[in-house]
This record gives structure tokens, sequence and C-alpha cells, in this order.
């Protein structure tokens, strides 16, 4: 009876030791996994901030364009005027 004891305890030290084994392999397992989400985290986020970056820029860009496109068409507007009413002045001077 004591040897059957004897290898009982064996068989249950080799098992607790077996499953200490697994649990420090998911251990090392895990922290790589964890060490991979924040590199992957750490990409995310600089590829957000270039998305918004060029954005902004793209943004900027227009819109700048778009105050000199609306500046020379006010010049331009202003000028056609000026050209409408030396026109119409030289009109009414003349004799039909």
């Amino acid at each position: 009876m004591p040897s059957l004891l004897v290898d009982f305890q064996n068989l249950f030290q080799r098992d607790i030791k077996e499953m200490k084994d697994a649990f420090e392999q998911n251990d090392v397992y895990l922290d790589e996994i964890e060490n991979q989400n924040d590199l992957l985290k750490d990409k995310l986020l600089e590829a957000s901030l270039t998305a918004d970056i060029k954005n902004l820029v793209i943004t900027s860009c227009m819109e700048i364009r778009n105050k000199e496109l609306h500046d020379e068409i006010e010049r331009i507007s202003k000028e056609s005027n000026d050209v409408s009413f030396e026109v119409t002045q030289g009109l009414s001077h003349m004799e039909f």
C-alpha cells in the first residue's frame, strides 16, 4: 500500500509540473502576443495620424486655392463692372 501511495504522489507531482510548465509556456506566448498587439497599435496610430495630417494638408490647400479663386473672380467681376460702366458712359455721351 505505501508503494501505491508513493506512485500516486509521483504521478501527482509529475502532473503538477506539467501543468506548471504549460502555464509558463502560455505566459510566454501571451507576452509575445501582447508585444505584437502593442506594435500593431503603434502602427495603427501612426497610420491614422498620417492620414489625418494628409487630409488636413489637402483641406488647407483646397481652402487656400478656393480663396485665391474667389479673390480672382471678385477682381474680374469688378473690372467687368468698371468696363461696363465706362462703355455705358461712353455711349451716353455719343450722339446718334
